[in-house]
């Protein structure tokens, strides 16, 4: 079992308590206890960060010990018939050099492969391997657990509305992913 609800917050405050910053961008202190409240971008980025390392601890505890964090630029943009290495970089912001180095090591692991193009034979798209789709399939499996224990942490309909109103600040601002992620496939 996870971290319980309070452990999964760094602080007593609750986002209906947070006013946001003042006039000034400073961020109020909690209660009078001298601890800051995070800021919203802060929050978001450790949940990010505390949810990547709970998949990769997740994928590696199933047998998946040479994966890595880098990994996962590869694994959740790639198309289930296969992606040009510039779709993957552009998906991952990265540049395509650093997806092609990415790509090569998963490659050299035995995750993925490339080969040619059907629509363009000068080109060629990366496919996961046998290899590659059974720690695609553990992925999954380690994803809907880690949801699952976040939903009971914070209760199902909280951990809802959590997703809903992220969905609908993405798109208020034209930023809600066409891509589908293939855990959410």
């Amino acid at each position: 079992m996870g971290p319980s609800r309070s452990e999964l917050r760094p602080s007593s405050a609750t986002l209906e308590d947070d006013p946001g910053p003042d006039s000034h961008g400073r961020v109020p202190e909690e209660g009078g206890s001298g601890v800051p409240v995070p800021s919203v971008g802060r929050l978001l980025l450790t949940a990010f960060q505390l949810f990547e390392d709970r998949i990769v601890d997740g994928i590696r505890s199933l047998g998946f010990s040479d994966f890595r964090l880098s990994d996962t630029y590869v694994f959740r943009n790639l198309d289930p018939e296969g992606s040009r290495i510039t779709t993957l970089a552009s998906r991952a912001r990265v540049t395509k050099q650093s997806m092609s180095e990415f790509v090569r090591g998963l490659e050299h692991r035995g995750y993925v492969e490339r080969r040619p193009d059907p629509r363009d034979g000068r080109a060629k798209r990366v496919h996961l391997t046998d290899r590659g789709r059974s720690l695609n399939e553990a992925a999954r499996r380690v994803h809907r657990e880690l949801v699952e224990e976040w939903a009971e942490a914070l209760g199902a309909p909280q951990f809802g509305r959590l997703r809903a109103l992220l969905g609908e600040l993405l798109a208020a601002h034209g930023a809600l992913p066409s891509f589908v992620d293939p855990l959410d496939r």
